[in-house]
């Protein structure tokens, strides 16, 4: 059985670019399922792979693994050469592998596997990952390869393009359904260097699992802020205010005060309560106006109007009654 190659292998699901060398999503739910970076940003889904599937972040390959001078990619290639080539046909591994010539190929080949500790296999535990952990390669040393040198499928003429996310708020990326700031946005910065060992002592593992808890709380609570805004709909401004220009003032300032019962009653159930809330409103005017018109003597409806069409017509003789001299234009 060949070994895996990913050079020819690897490419993205939704727009067949290869992807070997560049950090890429795996679909953790679907089979043999790749995105580009992209893709997954514009929340592709083809076929049975949607975009709210769990998955799994691949960084690049471009890290040293067994000397500084080799990448781990290049690891892959070198053997996957080897094993088609055959054993000693180095002018073929190197124009294989692209990146070293036949001279290095053979070295490396022979220095780190079959004259290690553990040949034919590598000795990890003098390798340079195992000393240094995961270190970025050297500019000089990551060389660009061209998509059509190893991509098998034709590729699409859409393509990947930055998604645009009009009528939404800057932060909110509609197609993943993600904010690029959420609430507790740095809650991750907490747990990101936890590791579980087998040296650990009770009380030191009582520690990781309080900091674990405590980050499932911040979690819980950012997923339940951000299905909060995502359901009522307040991930659009545009639609915010076309419905506050539609709103009277009495019930901007009603909806104002009272928008933190939102959560609470959903949007629908939220709107008919700031009309109740209006309406209410109305309805009290009307009683005071009503209990001074009783105070002031009508007992009926029709005795308050002709009430006020008599204050109206003494008002106006009033004014009549007035005199009025229009100032001289020449005053002495």
């Amino acid at each position: 059985m060949a070994l895996y190659c990913p050079w020819e292998h690897i490419t993205c699901n939704s727009c067949n670019k290869v992807i070997t060398t560049m950090t890429r999503i795996t679909c953790v739910e679907c089979d043999n399922f790749d995105l580009c970076l992209e893709c997954f940003s514009q929340g592709k889904e083809i076929g049975k792979h949607k975009n709210n599937h769990n998955y799994r972040v691949i960084p690049s390959l471009h890290f040293p693994l067994l000397s500084s001078d080799w990448g781990a990619d290049e690891e892959l290639m070198l053997l996957e050469a080897i094993e088609q080539k055959g054993l000693d046909n180095w002018p073929e591994v190197e124009n294989f592998v692209k990146t070293k010539t036949a001279k290095e190929c053979r070295s490396h080949y022979y220095d780190y596997y079959l004259n290690s500790k553990t040949h034919p296999l590598p000795d990890l535990e003098e390798s340079f990952l195992k000393k240094n952990g995961i270190v970025e390669m050297k500019p000089s040393r990551i060389v660009h390869f061209k998509d059509d040198e190893f991509d098998s499928r034709p590729q699409k003429e859409t393509g990947c393009t930055q998604p645009t996310y009009e009528g939404y708020d800057a932060s909110f990326n509609p197609y993943r359904k993600e904010f690029a700031f959420e609430y507790f946005n740095n809650a991750e910065l907490s747990i990101c260097n936890i590791a579980f060992t087998d040296k650990d002592t009770p009380e030191e593992r009582e520690i990781k699992f309080h900091k674990l808890e405590e980050y499932y709380k911040m979690y819980c609570e950012r997923v339940r802020i951000r299905n909060i805004v995502i359901n009522q709909e307040l991930v659009d401004p545009k639609k915010l205010r076309i419905a506050d220009r539609k709103r009277s003032k009495e019930e901007k300032e009603i909806h104002d005060l009272n928008c933190q019962f939102l959560v609470a009653l959903g949007k629908e159930d939220f709107e008919k309560y700031i009309k109740a809330l209006v309406e209410e409103g109305k309805l009290k005017t009307k009683i005071r106006n009503l209990k001074q018109k009783r105070r002031d003597g009508c007992l009926t409806l029709q005795e308050s109007k002709s009430r006020r069409k008599v204050n109206n017509y003494n008002y106006t003789s009033e004014l009549k009654s007035v005199s009025y001299t229009k100032p001289s234009k020449h005053p002495h």
